[in-house]
């Protein structure tokens, strides 16, 4: 199964924030979900102060970019998976891995400032689908500390395993400046394919 690049469909990507907390496959893919306002991803959270690095208005400027088809496709610029490994296969009992990428591109102007609900940085938004209706699972963060990985907690683990079989899995780099994208999104053609063996 493919994503839908919609704001019904989008999710974002160190230290991370509440977690999603079902381990049903469905509940955890809905987290955040409310009529007309998409699918919305956990946020990693700053460890020094406890708040969320990337902002609710920087993560809907982000999706609906997605949403309009802003998107551009270049293998040279996006972020480029490291884990997974391309067809890479994960046992359903091993420890919840750490998805990680190389950054290829950041933004031109450098800038990185979070305060007040504003985010100026380089973001990061990280999929898996998980065969749940349209919401893939999703986490967003920002190039600060660990903006190249998505450690995935118990319950986001339960959910990819309880779809099992081939799945797929995304990361989509944008610059903001003061909650405005400025540059991107990008990301690479094609989806980074794994699978879970049971």
């Amino acid at each position: 199964m493919r994503f839908e690049s919609t704001l019904s469909v989008i999710f974002l990507p160190s230290v991370l924030i509440a977690a999603c907390g079902s381990e049903d496959a469905h509940d955890v893919a809905h987290e955040g979900e409310s009529e007309g306002e998409g699918c919305e991803p956990r946020y990693a959270i700053d460890d020094k102060d406890g708040d969320p690095l990337v902002s609710d208005e920087a993560w809907r400027a982000i999706a609906t970019a997605i949403e309009k088809d802003r998107v551009t496709v270049d293998d040279a610029e996006s972020p480029r998976f490291l884990v997974p490994a391309e067809g890479e296969t994960f046992l359903a009992s091993d420890e919840p891995p750490t998805l990680t990428w190389e950054i290829q591109k950041i933004g031109s102007q450098g800038a990185r400032r979070h305060h007040g609900g504003v985010t100026t940085d380089d973001v990061f938004l990280a999929e898996i689908d998980v065969s749940i209706e349209k919401c893939p699972l999703a986490f967003i963060t920002t190039g600060d500390t660990t903006g190249n990985e998505w450690p995935l907690s118990g319950d986001e683990w339960d959910a990819v395993v309880a779809a099992g079989g081939a799945r797929t899995a995304r990361v989509t780099w944008a610059y903001l400046s003061n909650n405005v994208v400025t540059e991107g999104p990008v990301r690479a053609t094609t989806d980074r394919a794994f699978s879970i063996a049971k």
